[in-house]
C-alpha cells in the first residue's frame, strides 16, 4: 500500500497538483498588494433613495394630519393639499419600488418587501378617506347658500306667524324660550296667562326655579323676573302686568318635612314703573322699589 501511495505522489508531483513552494518575500508582496487594493465600492444610490423614500412618506403623513386637524374651512386649500398628497404618495411608491429592486440582494430584503407595500396600502386608504372629505366639502359648500336662504325664509315665516298669534300665546311661547318650559324642580314654567280684551293688562302665574337654599331661590327669581318683565313689556300695547311666582318649599324637620308649592312672590307694574327700572343693578330689590304692588312671603326671606 505504501508503495502505491508513493507512486501516486510521484505522479502528482509531475502535474499541477505538486506541492507548492513560496518564499517569504513572495508572501509579503501578496499580502501588501491585498491590503492596498480597495474593497468593494458601495453604491451611493441606497442612502439617497432611503432619504427620498423617508422624506416623501414623512411629508405625506404630515400633510394628511394637517388637512385632518387644521384645514377644514377652505375647500381651495384642501384641494391643493390633496393634490400634493397624491404627488407625495406617487413619489413614495416609485422610490420605494426602485429601492426594493436595488436592495434585492440585501439580507433585510424580506423586511423591506413587507414594509413598503404595507405603507403603500395605508397611504391609499388615507388618500381615499381624504377624497371622501373633499367630496363632502364640495357638497356642503354647494348646499350652504341654499341652506342659508332656507333658514332666512323659515325665520321670516316664523316671525310672521308669531306676529299673528294672540298675545297670550306669543308671551307663552317667548317665556318658554327665554326661561325654559320646565323649572328646575320639574314644574311647568307658565301656569296661566290672562290677557284683557284690549290687551292692555296681563296677569301671569309662573313657576319659579326652587332648587337650593332660599337665598339661591331669591337670586334665581331676580334673574327670571328680569326676563319675564322684558318679554311682557316688549309688547307695546301692554300697559300693566302682574306676576305671581309659585315656589316649591318644605316645612318641618328633614324626615317629616312636608312639600308646599305656593305663590311666594307677587308684584304688579305699570309701563311707567317698568321704564324706571335700573337694569344695570337689577334685583328683586329694584322691583320692590318701582312696583305698584310688591309682596314676598316670609318663607322666601329665610336664610336656610
Amino acid at each position: 500500500m505504501e508503495e502505491k501511495l508513493n507512486k501516486l505522489r510521484e505522479s502528482m508531483n509531475r502535474t499541477v497538483l505538486k506541492n507548492g513552494s513560496m518564499t517569504i518575500n513572495e508572501k509579503q508582496r501578496i499580502l501588501l498588494k491585498a491590503q492596498q487594493e480597495d474593497g468593494p465600492k458601495e453604491s451611493f444610490m441606497g442612502p439617497v433613495l432611503t432619504f427620498i423614500f423617508s422624506l416623501s412618506f414623512l411629508i405625506f403623513i404630515s400633510l394628511f394630519i394637517y388637512n385632518q386637524v387644521f384645514d377644514k374651512g377652505e375647500f381651495i386649500m384642501l384641494s391643493i393639499n390633496h393634490m400634493f398628497l397624491w404627488l407625495m404618495f406617487i413619489v413614495f411608491v416609485v422610490v420605494g419600488t426602485i429601492f426594493l429592486f436595488l436592495q434585492r440582494e440585501n439580507k433585510y430584503f424580506k423586511q423591506y418587501f413587507v414594509a413598503i407595500p404595507t405603507l403603500s396600502i395605508i397611504g391609499v386608504i388615507l388618500l381615499l378617506n381624504q377624497s371622501d372629505d373633499s367630496v363632502a366639502m364640495v357638497s356642503n359648500n354647494a348646499a350652504a347658500p341654499n341652506k342659508e336662504v332656507n333658514e332666512k325664509q323659515t325665520s321670516a315665516v316664523e316671525m310672521k306667524e308669531e306676529e299673528n298669534l294672540p298675545l297670550n300665546q306669543k308671551i307663552h311661547r317667548t317665556l318658554n324660550e327665554k326661561l325654559y318650559a320646565m323649572t328646575d324642580v320639574n314644574e311647568k314654567r307658565v301656569e296661566e296667562i290672562i290677557v284683557s280684551k284690549d290687551e292692555k293688562e296681563v296677569q301671569l302665574l309662573l313657576g319659579a326655579d326652587s332648587m337650593g337654599h332660599m337665598e339661591d331661590i331669591r337670586t334665581k327669581l331676580g334673574k327670571s323676573s328680569s326676563k319675564a318683565l322684558r318679554v311682557v313689556f316688549d309688547n307695546k300695547q301692554v300697559d300693566k302686568a302682574s306676576f305671581e311666582w309659585q315656589v316649591k318649599h318644605y316645612v318641618g324637620e328633614f324626615r317629616e318635612a312636608k312639600e308646599f308649592y305656593e305663590v311666594g312672590l307677587s308684584y304688579e307694574l305699570t309701563r311707567a314703573d317698568y321704564e324706571k327700572i335700573n337694569w344695570d343693578d337689577f334685583s328683586l330689590a329694584e322691583i320692590e322699589k318701582v312696583a305698584t304692588k310688591y309682596e314676598i312671603q316670609p318663607f322666601l326671606l329665610e336664610n336656610n
